[in-house]
């Protein structure tokens, strides 16, 4: 099976909306997280009925050492987002989010999330 760039993952987010626009595509263990955080993303969007951006999604280990990411980040495995709702600033998405399950950090242009099992927070 072929998987294209534009796929649909769910009614609002696209494949391609969670890569860089110079990654390959991701192989099949982080397909299927890019798929489980692209579920989580749109129960949010449906919930709130605006858009959200996605600023960064997966990242392959260059793209990570390039960015300034953590050694053991969750992009590197397709678990982690940073995302922007339209219409809300990072703090009103922030604590909007508040009993996310999973990783949230707080940013002041953006807001982190990731699939991790256990609820914890940080700042940048």
């Amino acid at each position: 099976m072929s998987i294209e760039r534009n796929i649909l993952l769910t009614p609002n987010f696209r494949l391609a909306e969670f890569l860089h626009k110079d990654s390959p595509l991701p192989p099949l263990p982080v397909l299927e997280n890019l798929y489980r955080v692209a579920n989580r993303l749109q129960v949010i969007r449906d919930l709130l009925g605006k858009p959200i951006t996605i600023t960064s999604g997966w990242r392959t280990l260059e793209h990570n050492k390039a960015v300034g990411g953590a050694p053991n980040s969750m992009h590197l495995s397709g678990m982690a987002v940073d995302i922007v709702i339209s219409g809300m600033t990072p703090k009103q998405v922030q604590d909007y989010l508040k009993n996310w399950n999973g990783g949230l950090g707080y940013g002041s242009t953006f807001t982190h999330l990731d699939i991790r099992p256990t609820k914890t927070r940080w700042v940048y």
